[in-house]
């Protein structure tokens, strides 16, 4: 049993079906399957060489990367190969469309089961899983269980101080910790050890109401390669890659001094959660960036496109929320209250007639500690057949994610026909050894991220050369 349908449980699901296990993915809702839940991109340096790592395992992200496409440059391009980070701008709906596809295919071809539900509590037995028992009451049994619960675990999304409400993704419900719920299983059954995380997003802007003749021009790397190795041959759904959808332009504006005087002056509207809370490091909100970094004048910030178009007239003739129309300003992730919000992008170079769709957001939400709870193969060590992937073991990010579902995916399927012999990847051998090394043996104050240089064999172990080190 696959418990989630996020980009680890995903990767988890196909793991364990390549390995020949019967499987049941359980979600909230099968149309959230492949969500891309923040920013619409993959890759980037360090995650980039993940993703094809999972590719070179068989994984789906880069597959399903590559058809949705439409933007692609590479990061560090001017330094050497070991530290390139290939990175892709999806079409958000092409990217969870063409995964669902996938997913939908499995279920006819091969044995697998979706099925729309919340699992509120763990059936085990001496110390081993015996299956899950669903909010409705149904009991499914299975010999391995493996829990995705990304951002959802007891999840609390904060807008401001005065809007707080249960969630991992706004819009969709969180799991709450009451009496009997999976949460409340992990603290008080199983006491694990257990910390709070936050992440968050920034708000998201029509693109009509931009003025893009000012603002600086950010296009495709010429030359681009795919994120799968089975692409220099193979189609995907037909289609050759990664040319199938066209790319678009990104582009980019900063912040200023009245950005910044705004924020300053209205710190105060924001949670204590959001305000003290661990969260992370490398991709910090707008608040602390202003905060932290006071001799800073300006921060610059991506307009990135959510879906494509082949000109700006098509997006003059688009429905008003049509998802095309919808741009992400990577860089300036906010939980400040909506007008505050609105108040400091309209100080901002081509922003200054913006309108915003959906104010950014704060989520906090529950994490089990990797270094005391999980083994390398993500098995935990109080119940024996559980494994945990995703940011539930305290990480951030699809490919972080991606990475641990294919691993807890093929071991939660070794484990449940009985072998001795688990799939554990070392160090030397990949990126996705070195997270998960690192998760188990040195654990995590704040959300996890990989790097290069978290690698202590990074010259050997390139974005290039993943197929010859793991097919």
């Amino acid at each position: 049993i696959i418990v989630g349908g996020g980009h680890s449980g995903c990767e988890a699901v196909n793991a364990a079906l390549f390995h020949n296990a019967d499987t049941l993915m359980i979600t909230h809702s099968k149309d959230t399957i492949g969500v891309l839940s923040c920013n619409p991109s993959v890759g980037g340096v360090g995650k980039g060489i993940l993703v094809k790592e999972v590719d070179a395992l068989g994984g789906l992200m880069g597959k399903v990367s590559d058809y949705a496409m439409i933007h692609y440059n590479v990061l560090n391009l001017s330094k050497g190969p070991a530290v390139y980070g290939p990175r892709g701008q999806m079409d958000r709906y092409i990217y969870r469309n063409t995964m669902q596809k996938v997913f939908n295919e499995y279920t006819m071809k091969h044995k697998l089961k979706i099925i729309d539900g919340s699992v509120d509590n763990l059936i085990t037995k001496n110390g081993k899983i015996q299956g899950v028992i669903l909010k409705n009451g149904q009991k499914i049994y299975a010999k391995s269980v493996v829990i995705t619960t990304g951002t959802f675990l007891r999840g609390e999304i904060h807008i401001g101080t005065q809007v707080r409400f249960p969630g991992g993704r706004i819009s969709e419900i969180g799991t709450e910790r009451t009496c009997g719920s999976l949460a409340d299983t992990f603290y008080n059954e199983f006491k694990f050890e257990m910390g709070r995380m936050k992440t968050g997003t920034p708000p998201r802007l029509h693109r009509n109401s931009i003025n893009w003749d000012i603002l600086t021009e950010q296009p495709s790397t010429k030359f681009i390669e795919p994120f799968s190795f089975e692409h220099d041959e193979n189609t995907f759904y037909g289609t050759r890659v990664p040319h199938s959808q066209p790319h678009m332009m990104c582009y980019e504006t900063e912040t200023n001094e009245k950005t910044h005087e705004i924020i300053r002056s209205n710190t105060d509207e924001l949670a204590d959660e959001v305000r003290f809370g661990n969260g992370p490091r490398y991709c910090p909100s707008i608040e602390i960036k202003v905060t932290r970094f006071p001799q800073r004048t300006s921060h610059r910030i991506w307009l990135e496109p959510e879906g494509h178009i082949t000109n700006k007239d098509e997006a003059k003739k688009l429905p008003y929320n049509h998802y095309a129309n919808v741009i992400y300003p990577n860089g300036i992730s906010s939980s400040l209250p909506p007008e505050k919000q609105l108040e400091f992008l309209k100080t901002m170079k081509g922003l200054d007639q913006v309108e915003m769709l959906q104010p950014g957001y704060a989520v906090a939400y529950d994490f089990v500690s990797p270094k005391v709870e999980i083994s390398h193969t993500l098995q935990t060590h109080k119940c024996q057949g559980l494994f945990l992937a995703g940011q539930i073991n305290g990480t951030t990010g699809y490919e972080e994610a991606a990475a641990q579902g294919i691993i807890a995916g093929m071991n939660a399927a070794i484990y449940a026909r009985g072998d001795n012999e688990p799939f554990i990847l070392d160090r030397s051998e990949a990126y996705i050894g070195v997270l998960i090394d690192d998760l188990v043996t040195r654990g995590v104050d704040e959300p996890y991220r990989v790097f290069t240089s978290r690698s202590e064999y990074r010259l050997m172990l390139r974005a290039d050369n993943a197929d010859l080190r793991l097919t």
